[in-house]
Order: structure tokens, then sequence, then C-alpha cells
């Protein structure tokens, strides 16, 4: 059979799933496609984080959705039941990941979650870790924080990580 005329689409799996965002408000989709691809999302501000949709490491979406019914499963939980494919959220004084202090983990089939979180730090992340054996999907809405919004789940940097 010939392949002539026709045209192959290429898909590059090293191709960066990050973003930055410089505005105060938004809703973000991270999705990994099943691919091993690290996503995340990282903003400039104290943020408000509302996850709306979690899809991380359920590969039968019926069993895994009876099985994990918690808003809230640790690393220990995500590791063993899915090869370690989370949503991780962070925050520090700046972008360097390496620096950035590790506040929740989730993974599980979550498709009406409304999880809610205050990160007080000058520097918020979302991110996916994915295997590659998932088509792990999250919907994270993010607006900046109010004194409303210190009374959800709060996490805080050390005060010198803080904006002034």
């Amino acid at each position: 059979m010939s392949t002539r005329g026709r045209k192959k689409a290429y898909f590059c799996p090293f191709t960066a799933c990050n973003a930055v965002s410089f505005l105060p408000e938004g809703k973000f989709m991270l999705r990994n496609y099943g691919l091993h691809v690290n996503c995340s999302v990282m903003m400039m501000y104290p943020e408000k984080l509302t996850f709306t949709y979690v899809n991380v490491g359920a590969r039968d979406l019926k069993t895994t959705a009876l099985q994990l019914t918690g808003a809230d499963h640790t690393s220990r939980h995500c590791a063993e039941k899915n090869k370690g494919d989370k949503v991780e959220v962070r925050g520090g004084g700046n972008f360097e990941m390496v620096n950035m202090q590790l506040f929740q983990e989730l993974c599980g089939f979550h498709p009406l979650i409304r999880d809610t979180h205050s990160v007080m730090c000058g520097a918020t992340m979302v991110r996916l870790v994915s295997s590659g054996h998932y088509d792990n999907t999250v919907i994270v809405e993010n607006e900046l924080l109010s004194e409303e919004s210190v009374t959800v789940q709060t996490f805080m940097c050390p005060l010198d990580e803080l904006p002034v």
C-alpha cells in the first residue's frame, strides 16, 4: 500500500505541559492524554484553589468511583493504588519547584468534587504528576485570596515567603 499523498501527524511526547498565570483568577484544565508527562500551572499570587474535577490514576471509572469516595487521598494511597499518579498543591516564595512546599496531594476519580484550598504564599502551583499508565485530567479554578477564603482549608508559607 502506497503512502504517497498521505500526511502523517506526529505528536511529540516531550512537549511541555506547563503554564504561568499572570491573571488573579481563571480556570485551568491539566491533562496528560495517557502520556508520561507532568503538567503544572503556576500562579503569582496567594490563591484560593477549587478543584472541580479530578480523574487521576483511575483505570476503571465505575470501580474507582466506588472505592475512592473521600476528597483527600494521601501520597501513600496514591502510590499504592496507581503508580504514583497524583495532583500536588504547592506554595513558596518563588517559582522554583524544589523550593516550594508540598501542601496537598489528590488522586482518584471525583467528577463532582468542590475541594477548596487557600494557599497563602507568594507563588502557588498545581502540578499533575503522571506515570503514563492513565489518562489523567484535573480542572482547577483559582481566584485571589480574600478574607472569606481564609476560612477554608488554608496552607501557609513561612512569613519570609509571603508577598509584601
